[in-house]
């Protein structure tokens, strides 16, 4: 009995030795993009995102955060606004006034050769244990004003 138990599991092993799959299908190549005119931006600035009602002055951290993230993922070149630097650019706050203008636009993609502008805002930020974050954030093409997500 328990010879036939070594032979079955010996031709089992043996025949699983000889099945063969089928090579696994090649991923097909898809982009993250939702609009086609972003693939176009290579170059962005990441301005300083406006901080909701509630939320501290801790959470200013979180621009560095930002455009180190967004290196990351190796889609743009990203260059940092500090605030001195957006204040020198823009009249106003582009959260704050609820939109850029094209000059505004302009001036932007003219001064800090980019493509896309980054803005946007803080809407939640508890840095203590259990973490939350809450940001709304818009790609904003410097040619023709499309937001692009």
């Amino acid at each position: 009995m328990i010879a036939r138990v070594i032979i079955a599991l010996a031709v089992v092993a043996a025949l699983s030795g000889c099945w063969s799959r089928k090579p696994a299908e090649p991923l097909a190549r898809f982009s993250s993009h939702t609009c086609p005119q972003a693939s176009e931006v290579r170059r962005i600035a990441v301005l300083p995102l406006a901080l909701g009602d509630g939320v501290g002055r801790s959470a200013a951290a979180i621009d560095a955060a930002l455009a180190a993230s967004l290196r990351e993922l190796d889609c743009y070149e990203v260059i940092a606004v500090d605030d001195a630097r957006r204040d020198a650019l823009l009249a106003h706050d582009p959260v704050l006034a609820n939109g850029l203008s094209s000059e505004d636009l302009l001036r932007l993609r003219d001064a800090l050769k980019v493509d896309g502008v980054v803005l946007g805002r803080v809407d939640q930020f508890h840095g203590y244990d259990p973490l939350a974050i809450g940001l709304t954030l818009h790609l904003v093409s410097c040619v023709d004003g499309t937001v692009l997500w």
